[in-house]
């Protein structure tokens, strides 16, 4: 699993009036937790740090708060958050066995074809 460092998002300009416009480096993450049962869990943040510490308090999700600790299994950054938000559904969808092959280190592009071509599933 690469390293948060390790992935570098474009910088995106966000017009802000007619005479300013600021840089600014966006990063929204899909991300697999293994709860406490075992169970798989998956969302999208733009802070998977912050996001993880309020999984682990109980107030970011209702699922997870019955099932801490929680912790990160698997996780990819986008620049986009409709990618974000998109992969998120694709990767919902998926199987538990389909979900365990991809935290287990199978590229997410192999594991949707797979998907894809097993039928059920539709991108």
């Amino acid at each position: 699993m690469p390293a948060l460092s390790e992935v570098s998002c474009y910088p995106v300009y966000v017009k802000i009036s007619l005479l300013k416009t600021i840089k600014r480096k966006a990063s929204y993450f899909v991300y697999i937790l293994e709860c406490g049962d075992g169970t798989l869990y998956t969302g999208y943040t733009n802070d998977l740090k912050k996001r993880v510490e309020k999984h682990n308090k109980g107030i970011a999700s209702k699922y997870t708060r019955s099932r801490l600790p929680v912790k990160v299994v698997w996780k990819k950054e986008y620049c986009y958050f409709r990618r974000a938000f998109l992969m998120e559904m694709r990767i919902k969808r998926l199987t538990r066995p389909q979900k365990e092959r991809l935290v287990s280190g199978t590229r997410l592009g192999n594991v949707l074809a797979d998907a894809k071509k097993a039928g059920g599933i539709s991108f």
